[in-house]
């Protein structure tokens, strides 16, 4: 029983991380997905656990995998950066330095990338 629980409590945070990534109400996806909103309630508060065809909808919706969304994930952050930086660990590795750099410092930096882009 402590299993199933632990899969709920992962299925409604990852739920939530990804609500919350594309800027998406619960009533939304209700709608979206053509559920009550109570349905959608449940499952991002663990109290119930989506059907299959339901998570499938999601992965889609999301555009993440259904273990994306069922299993436990470090943060949503890395997985989206690992894909949207696929064949180019450079650019991993200059967001996570503009992550800690202060937004002067980024823009000083977005000017030099644009000068040697231009340069070329």
């Amino acid at each position: 029983m402590a299993n199933n629980l632990g899969n709920k409590t992962t299925m409604a945070k990852n739920i939530r991380r990804y609500l919350e990534y594309k800027g998406m109400t619960m009533a939304e996806l209700a709608r979206t997905l053509d559920v009550p909103f109570n349905t959608v309630n449940n499952w991002c508060n663990a109290v119930t656990y989506p059907r299959i065809d339901k998570v499938e909808r999601m992965a889609n919706l999301f555009g993440c995998t259904k273990a994306d969304l069922v299993e436990e994930r470090e943060t949503l952050r890395d997985e989206v950066l690992e894909r949207a930086f696929a064949g180019r660990p450079e650019m991993r590795d200059l967001f996570k330095a503009a992550d800690k750099a202060s937004t002067e410092d980024i823009e000083r930096v977005i000017k030099i990338l644009n000068a040697f882009t231009e340069a070329d």
